[in-house]
């Protein structure tokens, strides 16, 4: 099942998103469960999983050991999109009021 993967504001409103057409992360994030991904492992490919600013920097450390294939170009263009937002999400450009949300299907 694709995830689209959005920042949104206190009201809802999204603000910037990744769709994730080919279903890419299915294939790269960890097992719910494993104990080595404390933010990633948590991700309901099915509901709604959001993270805070304050879940950001773990998040895009996590986001970070996920491995890259130069062979797959979507899996690159993927995983950098939602890097971009994971890094906005840290920099807190829209203020504490924003989150990251991965929308499953």
């Amino acid at each position: 099942m694709p995830l689209t993967i959005y920042l949104q504001d206190e009201s809802g409103a999204q603000l910037t998103w990744v769709e994730d057409p080919t279903d890419v992360l299915s294939r790269v994030l960890p097992e719910p469960g494993n104990r080595s991904y404390a933010c990633l492992n948590n991700i309901d490919p099915y509901g709604d999983t959001i993270f805070n600013y304050l879940q950001a920097p773990r998040l895009a450390a996590e986001w970070n050991s996920l491995s890259d294939s130069p062979d797959d170009p979507d899996r690159a263009r993927v995983l950098a999109s939602v890097a971009k937002l994971i890094h906005e999400l840290a920099d807190r450009a829209h203020g504490p009021g924003v989150y990251l949300r991965f929308c499953g299907d």
